[in-house]
């Protein structure tokens, strides 16, 4: 399997030594398991070999699969997080947040200096113990993933990247198609910015060989859309 080859999968995440999910896409076991959340789109995900969507040891293993195929996979820690370091384990002065008029508290998870997220371990005489480590490090992974199919039609891949980088619902999206130009219609009624535009045609150019103009319009015939 080549990079830039998309491809729709279902997986199953769990943590290795206690078999507790992390991650999936499957809404029915995230409501029997009470880990359901209504923010969260669940059902098959695309994901694009080489594009650093996924762990690159998982990705490496799904390479090797064929569409339909359903398998487990388990990763160790050095395969998927690292190992836990102790250098990450950091202390701070309470004080040292009082100024910045955050208030830590034990379990939370807080963003410090460049994009530093750790999560507060504990509180107490004046001062504040942080764990920046990622929260699945020194954890061995298992997944249960299946490879639905091999994405080869140009429409449904601009379709499912526009729903997995954008957010957008596949059946809101209308594409139409020329050797010259693609149209892609938007599900907004309001003009779209000249920047999303280009930044939409720069991702879609960016992973879809093979396309010439791309012009990005909007569901309303009476605002007028600059081509691309």
């Amino acid at each position: 399997m080549e990079n830039k080859t998309f491809i729709e999968i279902e997986y199953i995440g769990k943590i290795g030594e206690t078999g507790e999910i992390f991650d999936l896409t499957d809404e029915k076991t995230a409501k029997e398991n009470n880990i359901y959340n209504p923010n969260t789109r669940y059902g098959p995900t695309t994901i694009i070999i080489g594009e650093n969507m996924i762990l690159k040891s998982l990705e490496d293993r799904l390479k090797k699969m064929k569409p339909k195929q359903k398998q487990k996979i388990t990763l160790k820690p050095e395969e998927a997080f690292g190992k836990r370091e102790p250098k990450l384990l950091k202390i701070f002065s309470l004080a040292f947040f009082r100024k910045q008029k955050i208030t830590p508290i034990q379990g939370q998870y807080i963003t410090l200096g460049d994009n530093m997220q750790g999560k507060v371990l504990s509180v107490s005489a004046g001062r504040v113990k942080i764990d920046f480590n990622h929260p699945l490090s020194g954890k061995t992974l298992e997944y249960e993933i299946t490879l639905n199919k091999i994405v080869t039609d140009q429409k449904e891949k601009i379709t499912r990247l526009l729903e997995r980088t954008f957010g957008l619902d596949k059946k809101d999206i209308q594409i139409t198609s020329t050797k010259e130009k693609t149209t892609i219609t938007l599900p907004t009624t309001k003009e779209i910015p000249k920047e999303a535009k280009s930044k939409i045609t720069e991702i879609i150019k960016k992973h879809i060989k093979d396309l010439k103009e791309i012009e990005i319009l909007n569901k309303n015939p009476e605002v007028a859309n600059t081509k691309k």
